[in-house]
């Protein structure tokens, strides 16, 4: 049986939910899924598919993630797949852009993947409802739910 661990750091939450969603619908397609919180560490063992799932931070990967990047051993082309999750300012699009932008973040976790010797074979990005209240007014409970 095929397996796959899911390299995940979340910060508010919505990464780990895109986490735990794709390893189900890769339980359901027959692999065994190691979830792996970068924060807490740990040994990512050997996996026939890495998939790395990050939240946008400043148009860019979250140097935590970056630095587990790092360490992992050389992976002489394994297959990996890249999930950005980033904020998006309305549930339908009102002018080009606001539905959110992964930034540069596909490209340098690439050229980190890339470096480390992965074959990349997927990238994606996701949006969720901003977090930023600071400057724009929080979601509404709808769209909060989504």
């Amino acid at each position: 049986m095929p397996s796959a661990t899911i390299h995940y750091f979340s910060g508010t939450g919505n990464t780990y939910r895109v986490a735990t969603m794709i390893g189900r619908k890769l339980e359901d397609s027959g692999y065994n899924i190691l979830l792996l919180n970068v924060e807490k560490g740990g040994d990512a063992g050997a996996s026939d598919l890495d998939v790395f799932a990050f939240p946008v931070y400043a148009m860019d990967v979250p140097d935590i993630m970056l630095e587990h990047i790092r360490r992992l051993p050389r992976a002489n082309g394994k297959k990996a797949a890249i999930i950005a999750v980033h904020g998006k300012l309305f549930d339908r699009s009102k002018v080009p852009g606001d539905g959110g932008d992964p930034g540069y973040s596909h490209g340098h976790a690439h050229l980190m993947l890339k470096l480390k010797g992965y074959y990349l074979f997927f990238t994606a990005s996701v949006g969720y409802p901003h977090n930023v209240t600071m400057l724009l007014a929080a979601p509404s409970p709808a769209e909060q739910a989504l």
